[in-house]
C-alpha cells in the first residue's frame, strides 16, 4: 500500500511521536511510507528508517503549498494521505475538495479545542470549531485518538466515517532508552512535553512551591520547550525556585529522566491522549493529573491520581504529596500499557486504510 503522513516537522511532539511511531512500523510490514513535511527538521529526522521517503515542501506555509500537492499525490501514487492538528486537517480537506484528486483523505483528531490559545480564544473556541463542523464530514474518514475525542466530533454533528484507535507505543523502544539514564542525584517530580497556554506550567509551578515547602528534598524537573519558556523562567525567578524548578531544555530521549522520575505531572486544561502518559506508564511510574479528557480516560480504574479541578494549587500539591507516599503497583501499570503496544495499533489503520480504498466504510 501507499501510504503518504503529513507532518509539520520532525520535532519531537506528541502528533510526530504517533506519527513516526505508525510510519516505522509500516515501512517494516513492508508498505511504501512517503512523508510530505513542512519543516524538514527536527530530532526524529534522523531516527527514520532508511527506505521511507522524505519530501519536503519549499515554504513553511501551508498555503504555499496548495497547487503543488495534487502533483506531488500522483508522483508518489498516494492512495491514502494521513493528516493531524487542526489547521492541516481543514486545508487538505479544502484542497482535496478543490481539485477531487483520487487519494483518500484520512484525517486524525488529536485535541478538543477546549483551550488553545490565550491570545485566541474567539478563534479556536468559535470559528475553528465552525470549520471542523462543517467540513470534517467532507474527508473520507476520521481517526480520533480517544474516546473523548469521538465523543467531542460526534457533539459537532460528525458522527459517520469515524473510529476512535488509541495512540500506539513503542514500548520496546522506551525501555531500551531509558537504560540512558541523567546524571542526576536529586529526587525529583517531572513534566515532559511542550511549553505552551494548555499545558497550565504556571499552575504547576505554583503547586510545586507548595509541595516544597513539606518536601525539600525534591525538585520540579521541566523537560521541553516551547513558546512561554521565557515567561516561565522569570515566573520561576521570581518565586525564589531557580534552584528547585529545573529546565533541562528539549531532550530527543527523555525516558531516562522520566525512569528516575518519582512522579510524572501533567497539569493540562486540555488532552487528548497524551504519548507521555503511556510512555510514563510503561516504565511504571506512577501518574498525578488535572482533570483533563484525555488522562481521566487512561487514568480511570485506579490507575493515577486525578484533581478536582485545573486551579487550587494547594490541593493539587497535597494530592502530588499523597501519590509521592503511595504509588502505583508499576507492574499493574505496564500491564495496562502492553494494549497499546505499536504493532497492534498499526494494523488496526492498514486495516481501516484497506476498507476504505475497498469502499468498505
Amino acid at each position: 500500500m501507499h501510504i503518504g503522513v503529513v507532518m509539520d516537522s520532525f520535532n519531537i511532539g506528541g502528533v510526530q511521536s504517533v506519527f513516526y511511531n505508525l510510519i516505522s512500523e509500516w515501512s517494516k510490514e513492508g508498505h511504501d511510507v512517503t512523508v510530505f513535511v513542512y519543516q524538514n527538521k527536527g530530532n526524529l529526522k534522523n531516527r527514520l528508517p532508511s527506505n521511507i521517503k522524505v519530501i519536503p515542501f519549499t515554504s513553511s506555509r501551508l498555503y504555499k503549498s496548495f497547487f503543488v500537492i495534487p502533483n506531488l499525490l500522483r508522483k508518489y501514487n498516494i492512495e491514502i494521505l494521513l493528516t493531524a492538528k487542526d489547521g492541516i486537517n481543514l486545508f487538505y480537506i479544502l484542497n482535496k475538495l478543490t481539485f477531487q484528486y483520487n487519494t483518500k483523505l484520512v484525517i486524525s483528531q488529536h485535541n478538543h479545542l477546549i483551550f488553545e490559545n490565550q491570545f485566541n480564544k474567539k478563534f479556536y473556541k468559535v470559528i475553528i470549531p465552525f470549520l471542523i463542523k462543517n467540513m470534517y464530514k467532507r474527508a473520507d474518514y476520521i481517526i480520533c485518538v480517544s474516546h473523548s475525542v469521538d465523543l467531542f466530533l460526534k457533539k459537532q454533528g460528525i458522527g459517520n466515517k469515524m473510529k476512535t484507535i488509541y495512540n500506539p507505543l513503542n514500548i520496546y523502544e522506551v525501555l531500551k532508552k531509558s537504560l540512558e539514564t541523567p546524571h542526576v542525584k536529586y529526587k525529583y517530580l517531572l513534566y515532559c512535553g511542550r511549553f505552551s497556554t494548555v499545558k497550565n506550567l504556571f499552575f504547576l509551578i505554583d503547586s510545586f512551591s507548595h509541595f516544597h515547602k513539606k518536601n525539600p528534598n525534591y525538585k520540579l524537573l521541566l523537560v521541553g520547550d516551547g513558546p512561554l519558556k521565557s515567561d516561565l523562567e522569570i515566573y520561576v525567578n521570581e518565586r525564589k525556585l531557580n534552584e528547585e524548578v529545573i529546565f533541562t531544555g528539549s531532550q530527543s530521549n527523555p525516558y531516562g529522566y522520566m525512569k528516575k522520575a518519582e512522579l510524572l505531572i501533567l497539569s493540562s486544561f486540555s488532552e487528548a491522549l497524551p504519548m507521555v502518559c503511556l510512555e510514563a506508564m510503561s516504565l511504571g511510574i506512577t501518574i498525578v493529573s488535572t482533570p483533563c479528557e484525555g488522562p481521566s480516560e487512561i487514568l480511570s480504574n485506579d490507575l493515577g491520581y486525578i484533581s478536582a479541578d485545573f486551579h487550587d494549587a494547594q490541593n493539587f500539591a497535597n494530592l502530588m504529596e499523597y501519590a509521592l507516599y503511595n504509588k502505583k503497583d508499576p507492574s499493574i501499570l505496564k500491564a495496562f500499557v502492553s494494549k497499546f503496544g505499536v504493532i497492534d495499533i498499526s494494523k488496526e489503520y492498514i486495516n481501516v486504510f484497506k476498507n476504505i480504498i475497498h469502499g468498505s466504510n
